[in-house]
């Protein structure tokens, strides 16, 4: 599991922080297609519907802390996007809240902050979906659809970001990447579950090309 830490991270903001711009310049390519080779619809866009079901949060330790992970390839070797929840870390950390970054590889591109309260409440369930798209080269990701007793209804075209990509489909996405490399990063005793309930697929057209059921748990707390 690739699980970067703050200080890996940020020694490779500091590390990269003037080559950033030429790498969003390099990933502009020819337009979006609509078929693949086999005559397939291409995706252009995936949604992951997340579920994370809280114990006993403490706002005194800022605990729990999690983040979640979207590629829209098989590895994390170039770019994709981080959501961190119940915390935010660049430039400084500060508690509460969530932050979506984007990163090539360990270089570290953008990052913007949304909300600011803590998980506090006890038993608390809170749903969301994440979303990728690409569009004429520019990956988006989005968080839509979110609830929570914490932060209330959230998401929607302000909470999200986007940059420039090499790729123009989604076809090599794999919801095991988004798996593998998200995690309960600090106070995972606080978590009884996180899982993906449903990953969808979309052509360019926003059309359902098919939809996959099978939960898949990021995280689950050892029963009693």
């Amino acid at each position: 599991m690739l699980i970067r830490t703050l200080s890996e991270r940020c020694r490779g903001m500091l590390r990269h922080r003037t080559a950033a711009a030429l790498v969003a310049v390099a990933f502009l390519v020819a337009g979006t297609s609509v078929y693949s080779y086999d005559g397939t619809p291409n995706v252009l866009r995936v949604e992951e519907d997340w579920e994370l079901v809280l114990d006993e949060p403490s706002n005194s330790i800022s605990a729990p802390q999690l983040m979640t992970v979207m590629s829209p390839k098989e590895d994390l070797d170039d770019l994709y996007g981080m959501v961190t929840w119940n915390y935010r870390e660049i430039p400084s950390f500060y508690s509460g809240g969530l932050q979506l970054q984007s990163w090539s590889d360990d270089l570290f591109l953008y990052s913007k902050n949304f909300r600011e309260g803590e998980f506090s409440t006890k038993g608390e369930t809170i749903t969301w979906t994440q979303s990728l798209k690409v569009n004429n080269n520019i990956l988006t990701l989005r968080i839509k659809d979110g609830q929570s007793d914490t932060w209330g209804s959230f998401g929607g075209t302000q909470m999200q970001l986007s940059e420039l990509i090499l790729v123009n489909n989604l076809n090599k996405y794999s919801p095991e990447t988004s798996v593998e490399n998200s995690a309960v990063t600090y106070g995972a005793y606080r978590v009884v579950k996180l899982r993906i309930k449903e990953v969808r697929y979309y052509d360019a057209d926003n059309n359902l090309i098919s939809t996959d059921n099978a939960s898949r748990l990021v995280h689950q707390r050892p029963s009693n």
